[in-house]
């Protein structure tokens, strides 16, 4: 019970410059009884108009990634700060191999070289009935980010794909917060808000900068009596030991001949906070570096099955009596 199946979006890619896509499509449910989407995203297929050299995968890209699905937006990326052609791992790339996910692009040398990129995220959704999706995707300039002249050939393709199995989560990237007015040097208490019946699982702290971190040190308020430098942070999540971030591998003729990996990115920081409880806030105290704004994506998760609490609504309502609009706008 799993497998991989691809929706075409139907979405013409423009060759060049920043452009926002905005498409829905039905999300079919599963043939084969598998009971979850275990992850979703998009694939990229196509080729360059001139020789590329890429300095990142396709989140480097993609500065807006907004997928709802029915009345649930379950991701809502906004670029903190354009990558640009600097040799780095996108932040939205951070996350998503945080979360294991895929950010992989793979190409060939040449003139006008192929290439196939792809971008997918866990969700953990209901397998056993259709729903509709909504999606925004927005591409920062094609040229720049792939220093192909003229950007995309014209035929690329864009299709959602979709991981079909067994999940035990559901998961939500939250919108985007911003903390202003910090003050350089100084411990500044930042919090992230909580969502009713999800636990938070993490946050992705971002700067606006891929060359710097915002941060010296980082406490969480939920029991840490001791501030933690950004080198432990990227130890207990794995960045600086066991799961370094896959940066841009080199490929020849189609063949990955030099994974490369990187054991820090700065500018941007995943905080395992190990399932904050459900509905809670969380508190950080931040030394700021340069007094930046810093910006942060709270990660949502909750056990499939269990309540998840009723989502916000207007409570205010008016009973319509035709009878008495029309006899009130008369003498009283």
């Amino acid at each position: 019970m799993a497998y991989t199946d691809l929706v075409s979006s139907q979405t013409t890619v423009v060759q060049d410059t920043a452009t926002t896509y905005n498409w829905a499509y039905d999300l079919p449910a599963s043939v084969d009884n598998s009971p979850h989407v275990q992850q979703m995203g998009i694939l990229l297929t196509g080729s360059f108009a001139a020789d590329a050299t890429l300095t990142s995968t396709l989140t480097g890209l993609i500065n807006r990634l907004r997928v709802k699905v029915g009345s649930n937006t379950i991701i809502n990326w906004d670029d903190v700060v354009t990558t640009g052609t600097g040799a780095v791992v996108p932040q939205l790339s951070v996350l998503i191999q945080k979360l294991g996910g895929v950010d992989a692009i793979q190409t060939q040398a040449g003139t006008g070289q192929a290439f196939q990129a792809m971008v997918t995220f866990p969700v953990g959704l209901d397998a056993s009935r259709s729903h509709r999706v909504n999606v925004q995707l927005g591409f920062d300039d094609v040229s720049t980010w792939s220093a192909a002249s003229g950007g995309f050939a014209s035929g690329c393709v864009l299709n959602m794909i979709h991981i079909y199995g067994t999940a035990t989560e559901s998961v939500i990237v939250g919108s985007r917060q911003d903390s202003t007015g910090l003050t350089d040097g100084a411990e500044n208490v930042i919090t992230f808000y909580g969502k009713k019946g999800w636990n938070m699982l993490g946050v992705l702290l971002c700067a606006p900068s891929v060359s710097a971190d915002g941060w010296t040190n980082i406490r969480v308020n939920n029991g840490a009596f001791r501030e933690l430098p950004s080198s432990v942070w990227r130890m207990l999540n794995g960045t600086a030991t066991t799961d370094p971030l896959q940066y841009l591998n080199t490929f020849t003729s189609e063949e990955n001949t030099a994974p490369q990996w990187r054991t820090k990115q700065e500018g941007v920081e995943f905080l395992d906070l190990r399932r904050i409880s459900a509905g809670a806030n969380i508190d950080m105290t931040v030394t700021s570096a340069g007094g930046v704004v810093i910006s942060g994506y709270p990660i949502w998760v909750s056990a499939i099955g269990s309540g998840t609490g009723n989502p916000p609504r207007q409570t205010a309502k008016a009973v319509q009596n035709v009878t008495g609009q029309v006899i009130g706008e008369g003498p009283q």
